[in-house]
């Protein structure tokens, strides 16, 4: 990277999604033709002015003008939540300020939200973005009064104005196609959206009862203290409706709400009355003086109030209005002889002004009546809450886990995953606006990856209220999308990050501390204002990034996404080459950083390029990904192979092959590869690889039939751990659980030298198949045994996870432990879900199957297994869907035998064609006819594989008398049973 100052230096400018205003001036160049210049000069300064003066009051900014139009800005320099509202309510109010003082005017408005960036053109403040081509032409498109809207800010202000017909747009230069609408009038009273209110409840009782309380005492006050979007000002609305609802409840209740664009200081309280009157933002100035008149207000006192309500009062001297509203106030809410003390609720304390905190001051201070005052604010330094008499402060927490999953299920129906409501709640940080808004997002973009602009437009209005230097910091953290130290942030954000910067960010709920590292309170956050960098200040600041966490311990991985982010993308194709263990082989996160690398210019190194493909196949592999994402990788790797006559990429590619054409059943093709990878792996002397080629190809021949070549591949394997595993693989094939346990126990052994990652992965396999041996010979007490060694196991690798969770599930239900059971069962369970991204996905859905109908969950199981049917139909695992046809029998056995012959010809045709049939399935097959009864057709080659099935019976059961399998042990199933029913016929078949 360039280490001059210019790359290594943030620029000034942010990427924020705005709202554009364009308004235009109909038929200025007639008037300017016939007007005198200095006229024309007067008339624009005094029209551009009042543009300016309501822009401004509703903040935004005034971009620029050209000619007889003008450009606004809403959400810069500062974002609100209601950016569009704003736009749209400026554009309305200075519609109707030329209607009424400039009536031989006309002009049109286009306004549109969408991403900008800012800047500076040598010492001035620039927008640019396609945002305002579009605003533009909206403009021209709309005929002269109207107000025309695109689609972004009609979903915004849809609540606080009514909009026409959608009408199709056609941007200039492009050919997308935008929908717009027309403002066509202000509402009242935005509408109430009916939330479910999840979480919260204890709050809402916690504040009742202090409202009880408070009753036979003195005033008092609490503040309801949260981050935005947490929900306080709904807690504040609930409790109103609440306490209204109390039987005899005759005080008043007062909702303060400040409008921050409002051009009175007065909104909050203005909003008050209003709501006290019955009157809305729209009433006219007649509505409000006839509902005032039908007040208790004196009548020489209600003309000052009319003009407070309208205009706002914001020249009337204080000493007379203060007494004015409290007067007001006292008419209104009969507070003084009420039973119930009256509730004063103040809607986010931290948008009042100052004027209107000196107003609240004098009110509360000289209230004669006992008022219980609730108050929202996400700042507790704010000064207003010293106003509040015996203040105490409410914390609203985020939702935890399972209050979100509570909250997806009442937003969405049904029983949401558990999976999913893990990433939902740690993406969110338990905010329930956010969740709220990101499954309505999800919904309506599935698959989507971005951030939604609502939910980045919340976050970026929140942190704004923070201090400028807290702003920065978080700007500059927002690159670390992992846990930092403090010296990372100093590295990272110069002096901005003092301890004190640091501090207040985690007092703010921006951060939190995760034992003695930061990380953001939610990835939401982080993303937000991450997403608002210059993409050359992301650059700079990752570079540093990478600088600070040389000495980490941190996951290499991380250091490759910083590398990437920052440029540097061949140092991260070196530190991917790193990477090559099974535990990155797992890891979908890789795939960014390699696929950012590939698509780039700067790695021409055909070896490494190899690398990192062959590497990105692994992972798509490994984490059962669609054939058509890995078609062009697999292409290009084989490509690059040719074209350098390279073997070691050769070997790669074919290595890859054979793992993709065993994966979809083409065995032939998967074997030729296998030994094309073994062939070229030994030209090129990469040695050490050709030991996974040989077990894959060995898995190949067996399932072709070709038992003593696979013999001879697994004899060959030089890794002890591998040889082993391999061996007692191969033994458990052969119903030999005495081989197979003892080559089992000594792959375990044998791992202790792998690498460390290697041996995670290879001890998760190992245990997953001495679980099974220890289920088929019943061992239930050895299988509770090793739970400990078990539980040491850790890594990505959930099919084998579910597997021996299921089988310490059935171990425990068998030696009289349910509690126990139902814990293991689901987590075998939660493994299970998580396995579905996963090669060999179906081993823990199988294992679960099992577990449920040996604890008989006949009814669960068999809705698993039918759906586990479906599933395995369309892959090749035909030994998985046997098994899956075995489970479905036994479950559907005594209940209904009808759906069981339907299941055993399903069995039968399968064992005919499948590759992976062999005795023991003709057996199950066997068995199951005969006690169905299903003999019907039934020919002599049918009744000599039942003898054949029992001899192979007694032969399994000869093995599992094995001493070394606990005194406990018992036959596995159905072999006793299969022997005990023929030996009691005294035949081993029907005839």
């Amino acid at each position: 990277m360039n280490d001059s100052d210019d790359t290594r230096r943030l620029r000034h400018g942010e990427r924020l999604h705005a709202t554009v205003l364009f308004t235009d001036m109909k038929g200025f160049t007639a008037f300017s033709h016939d007007a005198d210049p200095e006229e024309v000069d007067r008339l624009m300064t005094s029209v551009f002015g009042e543009f300016t003066r309501i822009v401004d009051r509703y903040g935004g900014s005034v971009e620029k003008y050209i000619g007889d139009a003008m450009v606004a800005v809403f959400g810069v320099p500062r974002v609100h939540e209601d950016d569009a509202v704003r736009a749209v309510a400026a554009a309305w109010e200075f519609r109707e300020l030329v209607a009424s003082d400039y009536q031989h005017l006309t002009f049109r408005t286009g306004i549109h939200s969408g991403l900008i960036t800012t800047g500076k053109r040598g010492e001035h403040d620039v927008v640019t973005g396609h945002a305002l081509a579009v605003a533009s032409r909206l403009e021209t498109t709309a005929e002269p009064g109207e107000i025309l809207v695109s689609e972004e800010v009609y979903e915004v202000a849809r609540e606080a104005f009514s909009f026409g017909e959608p009408r199709e747009v056609r941007v200039r230069g492009r050919e997308e196609v935008a929908i717009a609408r027309i403002v066509e009038d202000r509402r009242g009273r935005a509408a109430q959206i009916e939330q479910p209110f999840v979480g919260r409840e204890e709050l809402l009782q916690e504040l009742t009862r202090r409202y009880l309380q408070s009753t036979g005492g003195s005033a008092a006050s609490v503040v309801l203290s949260a981050a935005p979007g947490m929900g306080a000002g709904e807690i504040a609305r609930r409790f109103a409706a609440e306490i209204g609802a109390f039987p005899r409840f005759d005080g008043a209740v007062i909702i303060a709400r400040p409008t921050p664009y409002s051009a009175s200081p007065y909104s909050a309280m203005r909003y008050a009355i209003r709501r006290l009157l019955d009157l809305d933002d729209v009433s006219s100035e007649g509505e409000i003086r006839d509902a005032v008149a039908q007040t208790l207000v004196p009548a020489e006192s209600q003309d000052a109030v009319v003009e407070f309500l309208c205009n706002g009062a914001s020249e009337v001297n204080p000493g007379g209005l203060y007494p004015m509203v409290g007067e007001v106030l006292r008419h209104l809410t009969r507070s003084d002889t009420a039973l119930f003390p009256g509730v004063f609720i103040i809607d986010d304390l931290d948008e009042l002004s100052p004027e209107e905190r000196h107003l609240l001051r004098f009110v509360v201070g000289s209230t004669e009546s006992k008022r219980f005052y609730v108050a929202t604010s996400r700042d507790l330094r704010n000064q207003t809450v010293d106003i509040l008499p015996n203040a105490s402060v409410l914390e609203v927490p985020p939702l935890t886990e399972s209050e979100t999953a509570q909250l997806i299920m009442e937003l969405k129906g049904g029983t949401p995953d558990e999976e999913f409501v893990a990433e939902m709640h740690a993406r969110t940080g338990g905010n329930p606006t956010f969740v709220r808004e990101l499954l309505r997002y999800l919904e309506e973009h599935p698959g989507a990856t971005e951030l939604p602009v609502r939910i980045q437009t919340v976050i970026l209005a929140g942190i704004q209220t923070l201090p400028e230097e807290c702003r920065d910091a978080l700007r500059r953290l927002s690159v670390m999308d992992h846990p930092f130290r403090p010296q990372d942030a100093e590295r990272v954000c110069g002096d901005v990050a003092t301890d004190d910067v640091l501090d207040r960010l985690l007092e703010q709920r921006c951060l939190r501390r995760e034992g003695n590292r930061f990380v953001f309170a939610d990835e939401l956050t982080r993303q937000s204002v991450y997403d608002s960098l210059l993409h050359h200040n992301k650059r700079v600041l990752h570079a540093a990034a990478v600088e600070s966490i040389a000495d980490d311990d941190l996951p290499p991985v991380v250091r490759v996404r910083h590398l990437v982010r920052t440029g540097e993308e061949r140092q991260a194709a070196l530190t991917l080459q790193e990477l090559r263990g099974r535990m990155a082989n797992f890891d979908r996160r890789i795939l960014e950083p390699i696929d950012a690398i590939l698509a780039g210019s700067a790695v021409s190194d055909p070896n490494l390029v190899g690398e990192l493909l062959y590497l990105r196949l692994a992972i798509l592999f490994n984490t059962n990904a669609p054939n058509h994402e890995t078609d062009s990788s697999i292409r290009r790797l084989l490509r690059i192979g040719l074209e350098t006559r390279s073997s070691d990429l050769m070997g790669k590619a074919y290595a890859f092959l054979l793992g993709w054409h065993s994966r979809n059943g083409a065995l032939a093709a998967a074997r030729r590869a296998g030994y094309e990878a073994l062939r070229h792996y030994e030209r090129s002397g990469a040695e050490a690889r050709t030991d996974s080629v040989r077990t894959f190809l060995a898995i190949a021949c067996i399932r072709q039939g070709h038992t003593d070549e696979a013999d001879r591949l697994l004899a060959a394997l030089a890794n002890p751990s591998q040889r082993y595993g391999a061996m007692g693989e191969r033994a458990l094939q052969r119903y030999d659980y005495p081989a197979a346990y003892d080559h089992t126990l000594q792959s375990l052994e044998a791992t202790r030298g792998d690498p460390p990652q290697i041996a995670a992965f290879a001890r998760a396999v190992e245990y997953c198949r001495l679980v099974r041996i220890l289920i088929a010979c019943r061992s239930w007490r050895t299988i509770l045994a090793i739970q400990p060694e078990i539980g040491g196991v850790t890594g990505p690798w959930y099919g084998y996870h579910s597997a021996v969770y299921s089988g310490l599930a059935m171990a425990a239900h068998h030696l009289g432990m349910p509690d126990e059971a139902v814990a293991h069962l689901e987590r075998a369970a939660y493994y299970s879900r998580q396995a579905r991204d996963h090669l060999f996905w179906y081993y823990g859905p199988v294992s679960l199957a099992m577990a449920r109908v040996e604890m008989g969950q006949i009814d669960a199981a068999l809705a698993e297994l039918r759906q586990l049917f479906m599933d395995l139909a369309v892959e090749p695992y035909e030994d998985a869907l046997l098994t899956t046809l075995e489970l479905t029998l036994r479950a559907l056995e005594g209940r209904d035998e009808e759906g069981g012959r339907f299941y055993l010809a399903e069995l039968d045709s399968l064992i005919t064609s499948a590759a992976m049939s062999g005795d023991y399935d003709r057996m199950v097959a066997a068995w199951y006819r005969y006690r169905l009864g299903s003999d019907d057709g039934m020919g002599q080659g049918d009744r000599d594989s039942l003898r054949e099935a029992h001899s192979l019976a007694v032969t399994i059961l000869q093995c599992q008398s094995d001493d070394r399998f606990t005194a406990d042990m018992r036959a596995g199933y159905p072999y006793r049973d299969i022997l005990a029913e023929w030996d009691r016929a005294g035949r081993p078949s029907r005839d």
